[in-house]
């Protein structure tokens, strides 16, 4: 039994789980301890089963901890594997008895608003995989806590892009239109801000492009006119169709984006913890 923990609010997680379970060749059975509502769609989840902590822990670190202390007496994990926050999205893996393999899945943080949760003993990490680059006091912190530290780039398990999708912007495209895509899983108004860019850069290039919406399923669509909403996941398979992609600068779309840098667009949003003002800045540069 593999535990892997991945917590955080939006998708982002999950697709960086499926991702890192696909490169590293995890064997089931895999564990995935999240809060995301996203982690109920096994389409989403990939080849993990779910655990899911009570709602009432999440504010509560000393309370989560003497659950995660019970969950690991309970399925006996091999390893660990820590998503993002190498104590937990509260500080809750510090002070923790862990006897088994830690492995840290490090990506970009904002380390001085993350670095005050960490009270108490942090786990040491038997490996520690560097999916990005990191704020030097980040990377210090991995150094002082590592046996091991290596890079890491992540592949997505193989997935086709939908017939019927396909065959659709195939025929924009052949209709004398461009297909813009938009993709985004977060806010309402971060989907506005991202459509409002959209027609800002079709206004300066002076262009008329097919605006194209890209979500899971279940979200609800906007009022854009002229606008389409393809609810699909992934949405990467759809990229390399694309006359342009717009996204926000969230370490998935970014990573997905490399190979199609001339036709990509971000814009950064303000997190808590992911910096992704730096991550865009570094990715410009």
């Amino acid at each position: 039994m593999i535990l892997y923990y991945a917590f955080g609010g939006g998708l982002g997680h999950l697709t960086r789980a499926r991702a890192v379970a696909h490169t590293l060749q995890l064997e089931p059975p895999l564990l995935l301890l999240t809060a995301s509502p996203w982690a109920s769609d096994p389409t989403i989840r990939g080849p993990f089963e779910l655990l899911q902590p009570p709602p009432a822990l999440e504010r509560n670190v000393a309370a989560f901890r003497r659950w995660l202390q019970l969950q690991i007496a309970r399925f006996q994990p091999q390893h660990i594997y820590l998503d993002a926050f190498p104590a937990g999205i509260q500080g809750e893996w510090c002070e923790l008895a862990l006897d088994v393999p830690v492995t840290y899945l490090a990506r970009r943080l904002r380390w001085p608003s993350y670095r005050p949760l960490l009270r108490g003993q942090p786990p040491t990490y038997t490996q520690t995989w560097l999916l990005e680059p990191l704020e030097t006091a980040h990377r210090q912190f991995i150094a002082d806590y590592s046996t091991v530290v290596n890079p890491l780039q992540l592949h997505d398990p193989p997935a086709l892009a939908p017939a019927h999708l396909l065959a659709r912007c195939q025929a924009i495209q052949r209709s004398g239109q461009a297909v813009w895509l938009i993709v985004h899983t977060g806010s309402a108004a971060e989907v506005q801000a991202l459509l409002e860019y959209a027609k800002a850069l079709a206004t300066l290039e002076q262009a008329d492009p097919q605006l194209v919406l890209m979500t899971p399923p279940t979200v609800p669509s906007p009022r854009w006119p002229g606008l389409e909403h393809w609810q699909v996941y992934p949405a990467w398979p759809l990229f390399s169709h694309a006359n342009r992609i717009i996204s926000a600068a969230g370490f998935n779309c970014m990573r997905q984006l490399a190979a199609y840098r001339q036709r990509h667009h971000c814009l950064p949003f303000d997190r808590r913890f992911d910096d992704q003002y730096a991550r865009a800045a570094w990715v410009r540069q």
